[in-house]
């Protein structure tokens, strides 16, 4: 009875020395695979992030380039009420060399745009700033995991 009781606390001390072993096996694969996926993962916010600000500050520069045509005039002369030819500004021809612009409206133009593209940069800075601290989260949990396991 002693020998039975021996060789099956010695079956089972060995079985379950094949569980943990299978069971460390199966960790392992999962800490590479969540290595992979994590890594994906922040790859394609950072790029998604690189191109929200590529095309808010594309929009930015269709916008200011639309407001400066507005304001875009040519030199040229007019017939008022009374039949005289006076000088006058009349839409522009297209060509930069005749064509004036408003130097005070320009700078508004200028200065408006700028600040908002300083805007744009710096809302997708702190959003990298996000994606930076959820990625060291990550990084924190895969640690304090390990460590257990070890």
């Amino acid at each position: 009875m002693k020998k039975t009781s021996i060789l099956i606390l010695v079956i089972f001390i060995c079985g379950c020395a094949a569980v943990p072993k299978q069971v460390v096996d199966a960790m392992e694969t999962q800490k590479v695979e969540i290595k992979r996926v994590k890594k994906i993962y922040f790859e394609n916010m950072n790029n998604q992030l690189d191109a929200i600000e590529k095309y808010r500050l594309a929009i930015l520069d269709i916008y200011e380039e639309q407001y400066k045509e507005q304001i875009r005039k040519a030199p040229g002369t007019e017939v008022d009420e009374s039949g005289n030819t006076i000088e006058t500004l009349v839409p522009p021809t297209g060509d930069d060399e005749i064509d004036v612009f408003n130097v005070k409206l320009i700078n508004q133009i200028q200065s408006f745009f700028d600040a908002e593209r300083d805007s744009v940069r710096i809302d997708i800075q702190s959003r990298r700033e996000e994606v930076r601290k959820a990625e060291a989260n990550f990084e924190n949990i895969e640690v304090i995991n390990s460590s257990f396991f070890n």
